[in-house]
């Protein structure tokens, strides 16, 4: 695809040279980050001339016949199958065993997160956005201002309509929308995902949920953030909007633009054509969470756990249900395509508030005084007081739990009983956790520092980390099901 630059008037300091109409899109895409670079250094001003000059180049593009995208097969979600609990036996001696090591098969990449997306630069004031819109959004109020969009329609998807949309969105539509939307990212802790879905349901409710109009305003807003994004049309003419991520989405079908995968925010029918225009600066989603949002409480289940082998710890927590609502509207994904990271999402994320102030203290009180094995051990039977269950025989299909959920939903299967105890040694204990991946099997281990570790163990990063099996009923520290004994495993690094 070739692509045409008209020059624009600009400041001396920041001239961008001309790109000929037979030069490639990759010319002209270095020519805009290395202005951007330059303009990193500049004032609010020429950042202003900068988004207006990136935002017309943008309607231009859109103006041009956009290109038939490669469909690609979705990744389909994976199919651990799902072991039944494991119960130590009633008559298994209490004298120490030899400690077997654990074969570490291969270790599982983990990226480092990335930061959020950032707009091009600062965010203007503009007394254009006189109107005022409120949204609630897993119980908190969001208040956001815009201008008339009188003047903002969609006649059809085609190239020349889109293109004049975009414009009268850069010309019209003011920064007002765009900051309030980011200020309440910020102050809720939103996740990428979360604040598609803010955008998604703000921008439907000013033009309609689903209309040309909505995906157009909802891929501007996006595009202004910093996030990566493109516009398709379907077979049937509807406009779509498409997104990187640099995390998979499973049993979702993917475009292929650049060598670069994109996923449908809504599902096009048929084949698809895209335009393609990168944004200096812009990032793909991520699905991982960098904080555990900030949400409003309303109460949830409340949760009483009395914990096995420990009559007197009784554990109480009300779980907040607008955070519950928000992990229900996840897609299953993947932090990236290695099937076996499918648990670092949840396993990464941090505990509520509401777990943090009802059951931490109480935790933190019960080990008090105890060697690291001993509080290990402790919380490992906080977690094997979880009811066990299939996730087919609930859900229909495997879904992950975040620590939360594990509260509060009734049942739970062994990947959230280890996710909702590494987190636990986590925080209560400071001590490293990794998940262990057994074929059929999620357990976890726990680095302890003060050497009173004992039992079946492998080593990692300078450290020795001993198994714990939250599914073992009710097996302690340092214990492997016979089932596991000699299976190689993979390792899934967590952070603290």
């Amino acid at each position: 695809m070739k692509y045409r630059l008209l020059l624009l008037p600009l400041l001396a300091a920041v001239t961008v040279t001309a790109v000929h109409a037979d030069d490639p899109y990759d010319a002209f895409k270095k020519q805009m980050e290395e202005g951007y670079s330059r303009f990193s250094q500049k004032t609010n001003s020429e950042y202003d001339t900068f988004r207006d000059q990136i935002n017309t180049k943008y309607a231009e593009f859109l103006a041009d016949p956009w290109q038939e995208t490669k469909k690609m097969a979705p990744v389909p979600a994976p199919v651990n199958p799902e072991p039944e609990p494991v119960y130590k036996p009633d008559d298994d001696t209490p004298s120490p065993r030899q400690p077997r090591p654990v074969v570490i098969e291969e270790e599982i990449a983990i990226p480092a997160p990335a930061p959020a997306p950032e707009p091009i630069g600062p965010i203007r004031r503009d007394d254009r956005s006189d109107q005022k819109g409120k949204l609630m959004l897993f119980g908190a109020q969001i208040d956001y201002r815009y201008p008339s969009l009188g003047g903002f329609s969609l006649s059809s998807a085609g190239e020349k309509d889109v293109s004049r949309a975009w414009q009268w969105l850069a010309q019209n539509l003011g920064d007002g929308l765009l900051q309030d939307c980011l200020t309440a990212r910020d102050r809720l802790a939103l996740p990428d995902w979360g604040y598609f879905l803010m955008v998604n349901d703000i921008t439907g409710s000013l033009k309609g949920s689903g209309s040309p109009e909505q995906v157009l305003l909802m891929g501007y807003v996006l595009n202004q953030s910093g996030y990566m994004v493109r516009f398709c049309r379907d077979s049937r003419s509807n406009l779509h909007l498409l997104f990187a991520s640099e995390s998979v989405i499973y049993d979702r079908y993917r475009y292929e633009i650049d060598n670069r995968q994109f996923y449908p925010f809504t599902m096009p029918e048929g084949g698809v054509s895209a335009c393609n225009f990168s944004t200096p600066g812009e990032r793909p989603l991520s699905m991982r969470l960098r904080r555990c949002p900030e949400l409003p409480f309303a109460a949830g289940v409340t949760r009483n756990v009395t914990v096995v082998q420990h009559p007197d710890l009784k554990l109480t927590v009300t779980t907040n249900r607008n955070l519950i609502d928000l992990y229900d509207r996840y897609p299953e994904c993947g932090a990236t395509f290695d099937s076996k990271s499918k648990w670092l999402i949840q396993g990464e994320t941090p505990a509520s508030k509401e777990i943090r102030e009802q059951l931490y203290p109480t935790l933190r009180n019960a080990v008090q005084g105890l060697s690291q094995n001993e509080a290990v051990n402790l919380l490992l039977k906080v977690c094997q007081s979880f009811p066990y269950a299939f996730d087919n025989d609930m859900w229909g299909h495997d879904r992950v739990f975040w620590m939360d959920e594990s509260w509060f939903y009734p049942k739970s299967d062994c990947e959230d009983h280890a996710i909702n105890f590494t987190r636990m040694v986590r925080d209560v204990l400071g001590l490293d956790c990794c998940l262990i991946y057994y074929p059929g099997h999620l357990s976890a281990a726990v680095a302890m520092t003060d050497g009173t570790a004992k039992g079946d163990y492998f080593d990692y990063n300078g450290c020795r980390y001993t198994v714990c099996d939250a599914t073992y009923f009710y097996g302690d520290t340092g214990e492997t099901p016979d089932q596991y004994v000699g299976v190689n495993a993979y390792l899934i690094p967590l952070k603290k």
